[in-house]
């Protein structure tokens, strides 16, 4: 049920963020998950980030750039 409510999360925040950014309001969420990094990837093997990706909430990492 995490993975559902992380995505309900995001939704919520991506929508205000689209109503409010006009004013220039700034709109963020924090959910548990992997943030890909060059340190990430230097520790975890490539099989392992794949499995986390594939248990993450929106089958996707997120990257300090994002």
């Amino acid at each position: 049920m995490d993975g559902i409510s992380n995505v309900a999360v995001v939704c919520i925040t991506q929508s205000i963020a689209l109503n409010f950014g006009e004013a220039n309001i700034r709109v963020y969420a924090i959910v548990l998950g992997v943030t890909m990094s060059e340190a990430t990837r230097k520790v975890v093997g490539g099989r392992f980030i794949e499995a986390l990706i594939g248990q993450s909430a929106l089958g996707a990492h997120s990257s300090r750039e994002s």
